[in-house]
């Protein structure tokens, strides 16, 4: 009679172990899918981590490049009334100095007094040709 619940004992044994290996292989295999499903979760959020961060950086991009190009259309401006405004002295120091050459008599690369009659009566003419029913341009 003791020989059988050894024989039992030894079978439960076996059962037991054969249950025990087969629990450890599925808790492993389960672990792997656990760290294989977290791995992934890991990726998808760092995708959308850089995703985010490169349309911060894109939109951040855009409103530097727009800020660059009203920089540049400022300095443009300022440029083009500094132009303005160095032709417009220009202009104005070259009438004065035409006054003054005229004035005085001599050339100072303006025009003379002669030369200035001869373009005002030159222009007078072609104001009064230009004009319907002036006794000139008959």
């Amino acid at each position: 009679m003791c020989r059988v619940p050894e024989q039992l004992r030894e079978s439960v044994k076996r059962r037991l172990a054969a249950a025990a290996e087969e629990i450890f292989e599925l808790l492993e295999k389960t672990i792997a899918e656990y760290e294989e499903e977290s791995e992934r979760q890991r990726r998808t959020l760092l995708d959308q981590l850089l995703l985010q961060r490169q349309r911060e950086k894109r939109g951040q991009g855009q409103e530097l490049r727009q800020e660059l190009r009203e920089r540049q259309v400022k300095t443009r401006d300022r440029e083009d009334s500094a132009k303005t405004r160095t032709r417009t002295g220009a202009k104005t120091r070259t009438e004065s100095e035409a006054r003054t050459g005229t004035e005085t008599g001599g050339k100072t690369g303006a025009r003379t007094k002669t030369e200035g009659r001869r373009d005002r009566q030159e222009r007078d003419k072609t104001v009064a040709s230009s004009r319907p029913g002036d006794k000139a341009s008959l």
